[in-house]
């Protein structure tokens, strides 16, 4: 998430995120204030804050400017998964020989 110090919205974003975090609690969530990291903020094209951004690897799944819902979210953490190929360990190997 992307947010900013007097950003009134950046807290209804945060209640949101907390929900979805209390449903997915392996779920990694970061805030970036953008003063604190202008070029971060550029390089992703922030234009206003609050800005979520969903990545599955690096495609964006989701980008929310503003106040998002928590099955926004929801959904567009389903698609990254779905989009994101698991790793060799989870993947299923070759059958073993009899």
């Amino acid at each position: 998430m992307f947010s900013s110090l007097f950003c009134v919205p950046c807290q209804a974003t945060r209640r949101v995120l907390a929900e979805v975090q209390r449903l997915l609690p392996w779920l990694p969530v970061d805030e970036l204030d953008v003063a604190a990291h202008p070029d971060r903020a550029e390089e992703e094209g922030i234009r206003s804050t609050p800005t979520i951004l969903v990545l599955a690897g690096e495609r964006e799944v989701l980008r929310a400017e503003g106040v998002p819902t928590a099955p926004q979210v929801l959904q567009a953490v389903a698609r990254a998964m779905d989009a994101t190929p698991r790793a060799a360990a989870d993947a299923p190997g070759p059958a073993d020989p009899a």
